[in-house]
């Protein structure tokens, strides 16, 4: 495969590959928790939703269509609870309705997770007050699909671009 010019940090082949996967395991019937890669140690994790562990023949199937498209990459299948399409729904929806069950907007962020496979809601923690009300908001929606993480700003950290 030639090199595309566009390629800064050498990983267009690899990012290529991993897409390839990313379609297969989109395309099974088996609910899809998500996908990484790390271009270092090319190491692929697929997660998926329910056993992993060889009860499933679809699931079974799936791994041995992305082990066959892996070349050069190692692949570890790991077993999630929940789908990477019900964590992005979950997550727009609680982003597009903070200002119904949160107390403002300011100093949030942050989206479905696939690492934790979990949605994450960051809060920013210079008033303690504001963090402890979004602390509390989060906490009433009683939904384990919820984390959040709280952070301290750093002063002069962020820079205006002109």
């Amino acid at each position: 495969m030639r090199p595309d010019p566009r390629d800064v940090t050498g990983t267009y082949d690899l990012q290529q590959q991993v897409d390839e996967i990313g379609r297969i395991v989109a395309a099974s019937p088996v609910p899809d928790g998500g996908l990484s890669w790390d271009h270092e140690s090319r190491v692929v994790v697929v997660r998926l939703v329910g056993a992993v562990n060889g009860t499933s023949a679809d699931v079974e199937r799936l791994k041995h269509t992305v082990l066959a498209a892996a070349d050069g990459f190692v692949v570890n299948f790991v077993s999630v609870r929940y789908s990477r399409a019900e964590l992005q729904a979950l997550a727009d929806r609680l982003f597009s309705t903070m200002d119904r069950w949160g107390p403002s907007r300011e100093g949030i962020g942050g989206g479905w997770d696939c690492d934790t496979n979990r949605v994450v809601i960051v809060i920013r923690r210079d008033s303690d007050e504001t963090a402890q009300a979004w602390i509390n908001a989060i906490e009433a929606l009683h939904d384990p699909r919820i984390r959040f993480e709280t952070y301290i700003p750093i002063p002069g950290a962020r820079r205006r671009l002109r």
